[in-house]
């Protein structure tokens, strides 16, 4: 039996359904990105036989790889901040078991 006010409590399920959120988001984010590159890919290079041409597309690749790398860092990042989600829910899920275990021992 839960001592905790209902409206102090944590809700597990939240955590859980951010958890699941986060991880759904980060997998879609990733095929879009993916369906991105493979439809900018398709294009083929970019630059002509010129010097600036040529300049322009190493510039274009450079920031190519940079926006991809850092799109890559962001769903990791989201991926990982739902496990943090589901950690947090299993520590305090795990602490109000403690604590009740130790109020119900005062009570007897």
């Amino acid at each position: 039996m839960s001592t905790t006010p209902p409206e102090l409590g944590v809700h597990h399920s939240s955590l859980r359904d951010g958890r699941d959120g986060l991880h759904t988001a980060a997998t879609e984010l990733r095929s879009r990105i993916e369906a991105l590159a493979t439809s900018i890919e398709a294009l083929g290079p970019l630059g002509g036989a010129d010097d600036i041409s040529a300049l322009i597309g190493e510039a274009y690749e450079a920031i190519h790889t940079a926006a991809f790398e850092s799109l890559q860092t962001a769903m990791d990042a989201l991926a990982q901040d739902g496990n943090t989600l589901d950690a947090m829910r299993v520590t305090f899920r795990v602490q109000e078991r403690s604590t009740e275990q130790s109020i119900d021992s005062l009570r007897t």
